[in-house]
């Protein structure tokens, strides 16, 4: 059976703003940007030689370039089924995975990296990967000897959600090193620090925190 998807329920950061798409910061483009990588709607802002005339000139309303960083910037959605026999949290840690990937592709595009593996499922706002990326996660098998998903050296340049399905030991080294992006924890309600209200989103019996500073990981933890 596919895990069920709900939409992200994204709460207010403590700073002003939000994660998603409505937050100003998570829609400017990266400093290392270099090429075009199609078209979204116009910011207030935008150089005029990234507008697209032609495409205002069609009809299409005002539009600009969306330009490409030297480097994949997409979210990436990583999911950790390492825990104990609690098959209740690795299912709401799966269905808050594929949520948080179903909502950010349609966004813009957004990478998946299941348990275990190195290697990121790319899926685009077109979604012609999503079935199969869903169907994966339909067979996650978690457990005490299942593997954390393998995240390199600068894998992802772009914000990071780690969905946990079991406590963290310890938080890799992509969660507590210095990103310029946001980093983000997602733990099944149960696992959660007794703080709900610096949660950043809520998904599928599921909150997530972002991490700021070593404390708030210890805590997470």
């Amino acid at each position: 059976m596919l895990p069920r998807t709900e939409p992200v329920d994204w709460l207010p950061l403590a700073g002003g703003g939000r994660l998603d798409g409505d937050d100003p910061r998570a829609r400017a483009q990266p400093p290392a940007a270099v090429d075009v990588d199609g078209l979204r709607p116009y910011q207030p802002g935008t150089p005029a030689s990234r507008i697209h005339w032609s495409a205002l000139a069609r009809g299409a309303g005002l539009l600009e370039r969306r330009l490409r960083a030297d480097g994949d910037t997409r979210p990436m959605v990583a999911l950790d089924a390492r825990c104990p026999e609690a098959a209740e949290q690795l299912e709401a840690a799966v269905r808050a995975a594929a949520s948080l990937a179903l909502e950010l592709a349609r966004r813009g595009g957004c990478r998946l990296l299941l348990s275990g593996e190195r290697r990121a499922i790319a899926i685009e706002p077109e979604l012609a990967s999503w079935p199969g990326a869903h169907a994966r996660l339909a067979l996650m098998q978690g457990g005490p000897r299942a593997r954390a998903p393998m995240l390199g050296a600068g894998g992802a340049l772009g914000p990071l959600f780690y969905v946990a399905a079991g406590p963290l030991g310890r938080l890799p080294v992509a969660l507590t090193g210095a990103r310029g992006a946001a980093c983000v924890l997602v733990l099944p309600a149960p696992l959660c620090p007794a703080a709900p209200a610096s949660a950043c989103l809520q998904v599928a019996g599921c909150r997530g925190f972002t991490l700021r500073a070593r404390s708030m990981g210890e805590r997470a933890a």
